[in-house]
């Protein structure tokens, strides 16, 4: 009896301590790899499964797949894949810190499940949307791909392009700096019928040209929003990076150290001619810009100042010391490796061309695109902060400063300042060639559509430009005084509406002070004297040929810049190097939030 009380006790214990002993983690279920259902599945699932991830995964990479008929996916099941796509998104799965996310009809995922390994935090899902003709659209894939995506950068890649492992520390190297920005790069074309390595693209991949924009990437928490552009067809891609460059979010091309290839199939310009590219002409006549609430390019052709050439910056693996590209040479179709990988590479700024910036930098007068041109010197570069602040408290944001000194520019765009070297002659030795290349400029702006007012930064217009020329039919202003008086120097202002008897008067004027001076040695002042005397025999004659010069309305006036400390900026300071203090970097100020709007 006693044997059985202790063996009861025994029992009873071992029961106990089994009930009470300590369990291992109840393992997550897996989850198969074509997701079906609302988008909120797949993101939560991802959000699970990146939390038991040690190291978040920096970028979750998303594409589109269109239908293919029953043939061609029993040739990839049977090992003879033809398609490019399958095998360019099998190198994405080789990146060890991308997520990649595809949107296809359920058919197709079903088949990318079996030819990919779409497992751990890699998913297929169902397309979000649709147009009226059955095309997907943009808009909701964006959308869609934002609210699943668990990874602070998000990227969109056509689905027929290759990536490498120097993809993801090129985005790293941004991302670390800057808490917004656009990263575009040129893509590579050559033939892969297999999979391929990095070391064989790099001398028989040939560059595609500027327009081809295959991949953007972007912080998810600032993912574009894009109107209902349908996939496949074209101008979806210059559309999207030109709202990112006229809002001053900082844009890089990164093709140097980024080593995207292209498979070519066959098809070329497909996008260009395929059905419903109207609708995306259409859509694409509308950019969301800061200074212009009507959203309007105006004519088709501005949409392609969304170009790769046409990024702020340029990731390159060249020293800070180097003058950045020339676009002829960078998108020549011919075989050109990538120059270097990150984190051994460097941002540079890139020079933008004066269409991109005339675009960027113009407002609505009146109903007409409307810049102010303003000339800087190494001699006058010190008041370009308080003119631009000045500027602003009259309520006058688009200006644009003008240069024919490199260390001007480089200076005036390393604080923040929007500016364009103006390069119209091989060098700028005197007064007078100085004043030809700003002269020369304002007449580009004329020649693209844009009425310009010009002003020396040593005065500040105390009007809006949309008090100029009201009710009247002048067509060229200047001050009253200057009409009057011996000419000294250079007119304050001047504003002058683009025509094309306006725009014969500056060329002409322009080139017949170049003939003077090429005539030889004149008397001092001689420049500012022809000016003049040009002016008022105009003014005087009156013809259909030539424009009609007047003074400015009494309402408009100027006032002089207070004396400024000329230490405040200079054209000899040091290039910045550190990329945390570049403009849009995490720890640049705007100009404009430096300004006492007030106290100006």
């Amino acid at each position: 009896r006693c044997r059985w009380k202790h063996l009861l006790a025994f029992t009873l214990c071992c029961a106990i301590l089994l009930v009470l002993r300590p369990r291992p983690p109840t393992p997550v279920d897996p989850v198969p790899a074509v997701l079906s259902g609302e988008l909120g599945e797949a993101a939560a699932w991802m959000q699970a499964r990146s939390e038991q991830t040690e190291n978040t995964p920096l970028l979750t990479i998303f594409t589109i797949f269109k239908e293919e008929n029953a043939s061609t996916w029993e040739a990839c099941h049977a090992g003879a894949c033809v398609l490019g796509s399958v095998r360019a998104v099998r190198s994405w799965l080789q990146l060890p810190e991308a997520i990649v996310l595809i949107f296809a009809a359920e058919e197709t995922c079903r088949h990318l499940t079996t030819l990919l390994p779409l497992s751990g935090l890699h998913a297929c899902e169902d397309i979000p949307c649709f147009a009226a003709d059955g095309s997907p659209t943009y808009d909701c894939l964006f959308s869609a791909a934002a609210s699943s995506a668990r990874t602070p950068a998000l990227m969109y890649s056509n689905a027929d392009i290759f990536f490498f492992q120097d993809l993801a520390p090129a985005v790293r190297k941004v991302h670390h700096s800057f808490p917004n920005y656009f990263i575009v790069g040129k893509r590579r074309d050559m033939e892969a019928h297999t999979a391929l390595r990095r070391e064989d693209t790099l001398f028989q991949a040939v560059n595609h040209n500027r327009n081809g924009i295959d991949w953007m990437v972007f912080p998810t928490a600032h993912a574009p929003q894009l109107p209902p552009f349908l996939v496949g067809r074209i101008q979806w891609d210059q559309w999207t990076l030109l709202q990112a460059v006229a809002a001053d979010v900082p844009t890089f091309e990164a093709g140097a150290v980024v080593q995207s290839v292209h498979s070519n199939h066959g098809v070329s310009l497909a996008s260009h001619n395929r059905s419903g590219s109207n609708v995306n002409r259409d859509l694409a006549l509308h950019v969301p810009h800061p200074r212009v609430k009507e959203l309007k390019v105006y004519h088709p052709g501005t949409i392609w100042l969304g170009r790769l050439d046409e990024t702020m910056y340029l990731l390159t693996s060249h020293t800070a010391a180097t003058e950045p590209r020339v676009s002829e040479e960078y998108f020549a179709p011919k075989i050109a490796p990538a120059s270097g990988v990150c984190p051994d590479c460097t941002i540079l700024f890139n020079n933008q061309s004066l269409e991109l910036l005339l675009y960027k930098q113009h407002a609505l007068v009146q109903d007409r695109r409307t810049v102010t041109l303003a000339h800087i010197t190494p001699t006058n570069v010190a008041l370009v902060p308080l003119f631009y602040c000045s500027m602003l408290a009259a309520t006058v944001s688009n200006v644009l400063f003008v240069t024919a000194h490199p260390c001007v520019r480089d200076t005036l765009r390393r604080h923040g300042y929007p500016v364009y070297l103006h390069r119209s002659i091989a060098a700028v030795e005197t007064t007078e060639d100085d004043f030809f290349v700003f002269l020369d400029a304002m007449v580009q702006a004329l020649s693209r559509g844009y009425n310009v007012l010009w002003l020396q930064p040593r005065t500040v217009a105390m009007e809006t430009g949309a008090m100029l020329g009201g009710g009247t039919t002048t067509e060229i202003f200047f001050p009253q005084s200057y009409l009057d008086g011996p000419a000294t120097g250079p007119p304050d202002q001047v504003y002058t509406r683009q025509r094309g008897r306006t725009f014969r008067f500056w060329l002409n004027l322009l080139q017949n002070l170049r003939q003077r001076q090429a005539s030889g040695p004149a008397e001092p002042g001689w420049l500012w004297q022809h000016v003049a005397e040009s002016v008022r025999n105009v003014q005087a004659t009156r013809s259909k040929n030539n424009p009609i010069i007047g003074s400015f309305p009494n309402t408009v006036d100027s006032d002089p810049l207070p004396q400024l400390d000329e230490t405040l900026l200079t054209c000899d300071s040091p290039p910045e190097s550190n990329p945390d203090r570049l403009p849009g970097s995490r720890e640049f100020e705007w100009p404009a939030t430096k300004c006492d709007t007030a106290g100006s």
